[in-house]
């Protein structure tokens, strides 16, 4: 009976082992896939608009920001600069193949940022305004 309550007690302890998370990881942002966090850069003036190609809709923006990382292909059209508006107004992800002219026309809004963007993507960007 003795040896029962040890083996029960050792197998309670040992499932209490898997159900805590002792080497659990805590991802705090969506990083570069080169290493460490986005670092956006601006390269393009962007103008913006809500629809598609075929049917533009509604004109957001002809001063927004073409943003590139300088590490990868990652890229973002905004309406505002962050450091400038401490927002980014409407935006959408665009990792074209950017041919270096100094305008990009984007379509189609993938969402609004009114603040100071934060969050498990924004975090992994670094804005070199």
């Amino acid at each position: 009976m003795k040896k029962i309550c040890k083996i029960l007690s050792a197998i309670f302890v040992l499932s209490l082992s898997f159900m805590s998370p002792v080497n659990a990881v805590e991802l705090r942002y969506a990083g570069c896939p080169e290493g460490g966090r986005h670092s956006m850069e601006v390269v393009a003036r962007a103008i913006m608009y809500e629809g598609t190609y075929q049917n533009p809709g509604k004109l957001i923006t002809t001063g927004g920001k073409y943003y590139k990382c300088t590490k990868c292909d990652m890229g973002i059209v905004t309406q505002f600069s962050p450091h400038v508006s401490g927002c980014l107004g409407a935006y959408i992800f665009d990792s074209r193949n950017y041919t270096g002219s100094a305008l990009v026309v984007s379509y189609g809004v993938e969402g609004y940022e009114w603040s100071w963007p934060t969050g498990y993507i924004w975090d992994g960007m670094d804005w070199l305004d």
